[in-house]
């Protein structure tokens, strides 16, 4: 008889293992099929029976994750870690869920864990990788690709990516090698040839750049971006007829861009087809009125098609585009001129008010400032009263002063009279 009571509660132990080892076959293949809001419904009532079942938070975890609603799946994958802390399927779950709600340096943490714990798994690894590349930790994200790549050295991704973090921080040289690595496992992916030619500009490679395009387009000949790319090449390799069809057919393509318009322009004007050129570089223009080499050759061509008039409106354009603004100008300069003065570099900024001078037509208040530089600075009596004689005489309106020990606003022009007072009288003294 005893060993019946002992038999029971370890026979209802087993029958509510098997009942819940069932339910769980059951939530699966709701997944599985899809069946998400089902899925939910079962997988909550059961929760209320128990709400310690890893398993079926974790699937909650993820069903919310399938319908996009991250939050949620956040809310029931942590309520799984909390069962079960070093569960790397978990783990790994929660980890794409901060991915997705853009969470990104959680996620690096979740797949830092999973890395520690186990090294050897590589999609985590992956995520891991990705997840540096895109938070700007390069260093880290070149340490696990070149991991990666030498794992499974037939894997051109990992070359490709390898070539991004390069480029991103300005290792032309590495990024080319790790972007033809890749290019020579997979050609067809237009997107690394595509940045091979822009990092080929950059180093002024321009027949290497050619090549690929030649290449890329021989795969995609509809391939626009690789297109204008070689339309740009020809222009720099002063191979104006070919970059003319090729902007051409861009343009038939729908690129209506002002990069499009100009570099076609500047073609039709290097083969002497001005009025051609005026076409072209007009549109430009009118997208990108501030474009100083465009409204050069513009201007130009009017010219040379017979329309003097119209050339020289374009050429004074580009006067005023290449001259700089004023009150910039002057601004920027005062503006050095008090930070050489914070860091105590008084002759850079007298320098720096010297050049506010050449600038601004409104020069009696930098007057008064360089006068406090030479008195209160430098200590130079003669030179900071004809900087205040200089504001007096060039004043066109009262300026007031903050009087910190009054806390009031007073004229400046008092202020200035009586310091070359007083500075006279020193200086008398002194002599």
């Amino acid at each position: 008889m005893k060993k019946i009571k002992l038999l029971i509660p370890l026979l209802f132990s087993f029958l509510h293992f098997i009942c819940y080892a069932q339910e769980e076959d059951i939530f699966y293949t709701l997944f599985i099929n899809e069946q998400y809001e089902q899925l939910i419904h079962e997988a909550r009532s059961c929760i209320k029976n128990d709400s310690l079942n890893t398993e079926i938070y974790y699937l909650l975890g993820l069903t919310y994750s399938e319908l996009s609603r991250y939050d949620s799946a956040l809310f029931f994958l942590r309520s799984a870690l909390n069962a079960d802390s070093n569960n790397l399927k978990i783990l790994s779950a929660t980890g794409k869920t901060f991915t997705a709600l853009g969470r990104y340096y959680e996620a690096i943490n979740i797949y830092e864990t999973i890395h520690q714990t186990d090294s050897a798994l590589i999609n985590p690894r992956i995520r891991l990788a990705n997840l540096y590349l895109l938070t700007h930790k390069y260093s880290k994200a070149i340490e696990q690709y070149k991991y990666l790549s030498e794992t499974d050295t037939a894997n051109y991704f990992y070359y490709k990516q390898l070539g991004r973090c390069y480029q991103d921080i300005g290792n032309t040289d590495l990024a080319i090698v790790n972007y033809l690595r890749a290019h020579a496992l997979n050609d067809r992916d237009l997107g690394i040839v595509s940045r091979l030619i822009n990092l080929y500009l950059k180093k002024k490679d321009f027949n290497k750049g050619l090549e690929l395009a030649h290449k890329g387009l021989g795969i995609d000949s509809t391939n626009v971006e690789l297109r204008k790319q070689r339309a740009y090449l020809y222009y720099l390799t002063e191979q104006y007829p070919p970059a003319i069809l090729d902007f051409h057919g861009i343009m038939l393509a729908g690129d209506s861009s002002q990069f499009t318009h100009k570099y076609r322009g500047l073609c039709f004007y290097e083969e002497k087809s001005y009025l051609d050129a005026r076409n072209d570089l007009l549109i430009a223009y009118i997208k990108d009125t501030l474009n100083a080499e465009t409204a050069f050759y513009l201007g130009l061509s009017y010219r040379w098609s017979g329309e003097e008039e119209e050339g020289i409106k374009y050429l004074n354009k580009t006067l005023e585009i290449l001259k700089p603004d004023s009150r910039l100008m002057s601004r920027i300069y005062i503006e050095l001129a008090g930070v050489y003065q914070v860091l105590h570099q008084f002759k850079m900024t007298i320098e720096s008010y010297n050049k506010a001078l050449e600038y601004s037509d409104n020069k009696n208040l930098i007057y008064f400032r360089l006068a406090q530089v030479y008195e209160e600075n430098l200590d130079n009596k003669k030179m900071a009263i004809e900087y205040y004689q200089k504001y007096l005489d060039n004043r066109t309106i009262d300026h007031q002063l903050y009087n910190s020990s009054s806390e009031t606003m007073e004229p400046l022009l008092e202020h200035v009279q009586s310091r070359i007072n007083r500075l006279k009288e020193e200086l008398f003294f002194e002599e």
